[in-house]
């Protein structure tokens, strides 16, 4: 993914438009990285980035690959 961050000073409330803008990105960022990658690139917490994705209820389950798992075989 290109360096295209955009940082959100930490410590600071964001609000109106520029709060709207931090959760799209957010949520466009998801798509390809995960949530440490997103926080490290937007300058927030590894916690405010989890809490706009799970109000969102876009949350990836622990250890996704990116691909459904596979149907367990059938025994030979």
């Amino acid at each position: 993914m290109p360096n295209r961050s955009r940082t959100y000073p930490a410590r600071k409330i964001l609000t109106g438009d520029e709060a709207q803008q931090f959760v799209d990105h957010v949520l466009k960022a998801y798509r390809s990285s995960s949530i440490r990658t997103i926080a490290v690139s937007t300058g927030r917490s590894y916690g405010a980035v989890h809490r706009v994705l799970a109000t969102a209820g876009v949350l990836r389950p622990r250890g996704y690959a990116g691909r459904p798992p596979e149907p367990p075989h059938a025994p030979a």
